[in-house]
């Protein structure tokens, strides 16, 4: 069997303003997943969640993050009508164990979340129901803070706002969120890859694929043009010239031609992007 394998990157958080904040938590302890609250001092679009999964490295998993408009204060009931599934997919897992140097595994919101100004929600992120691994969280005690703030937002997980364990009732507690969001200013105009459609695993040597991405409109202005762009290892740089009409919040696909051959065998990198919001400056 022929070895190939691809590190793609692909720029989901969203412009020059781009920001991000982790609680930076130790870990220690896991199960399928757990709880956290986002307060926002100014209105902001959520790109990413990010977390620690453990278990088999290299494995896929299927993940799911939930939010509620209300902030977590006790134990939750992680259901509709009061809490909204945000985001689900896949993800790899990147850690062995729950110590250690924790590797973060990020969740693109694909149709972006704005949280006004001053509003404060509550947010679970874990693995789905029957899926492989589970998310690495840290036992609070009184000698760690539950509180971890910038300018723009603050992330508190700890007594009556972490809890660990699976959907609809993850009654472990206290418990506190090992990850971090991916933010940007939900002003102006900005452009973002919200995903990648092709190619994905599994890679097969010599096959002719597309390079198919999916963009989103970050800002409050309509996106109007924009830039995207892909480069395979350090060939040449690929671009169109996208334009129509977008408004927040909104996805475009956009498929390249010609396809690419994937390399036989070999370690590889791809990049893609969407930038040049409108003819800003590019922001990759």
């Amino acid at each position: 069997m022929k070895n190939l394998t691809f590190l793609i990157f692909a720029f989901l958080t969203m412009g020059v303003n781009a920001q991000r904040l982790f609680t930076n938590s130790s870990g220690g302890n896991g199960a399928a997943g757990i709880t956290f609250n986002l307060r926002s001092n100014t209105s902001i679009i959520l790109d990413t969640i990010w977390n620690p999964f453990y278990g088999t490295v290299g494995t896929n998993t299927n993940v799911q993050i939930w939010y509620s408009t209300n902030k977590v204060s006790g134990p939750p009931n992680i259901s509709s009508p009061n809490w909204t599934l945000l985001q689900s997919g896949t993800t790899q897992i990147l850690n062995a164990g729950l110590t250690g140097n924790l590797q973060q595994s990020g969740i693109p919101i694909t149709t972006g979340l704005i949280i006004p100004a001053g509003a404060e929600y509550g947010f679970y992120v874990g693995v789905t129901a029957g899926s492989t691994g589970n998310s690495v969280y840290t036992t609070y005690n009184a000698s760690l803070s539950d509180t971890f703030l910038n300018n723009d937002i603050k992330i508190t997980s700890g007594p009556n706002t972490g809890y660990g364990g699976s959907v609809p009732s993850p009654l472990n507690s206290p418990r506190q969120f090992c990850g971090g969001v991916s933010y940007h200013s939900a002003t102006g105009t900005d452009v973002g890859v919200a995903g990648l459609i092709s190619p994905i695993s599994p890679f097969v040597g010599g096959a002719s694929v597309p390079v198919t991405l999916v963009f989103r409109s970050g800002g409050t202005n309509t996106l109007t043009s924009a830039s995207l762009g892909y480069q395979l290892d350090n060939g040449s740089v690929q671009t169109h010239a996208w334009s129509g009409s977008l408004s927040t919040g909104g996805l475009d696909t956009f498929t390249f031609l010609p396809n690419i051959v994937l390399p036989n065998t070999g370690f590889h990198i791809l990049k893609v992007w969407a930038t040049n919001a409108n003819g800003s400056m590019p922001d990759i």
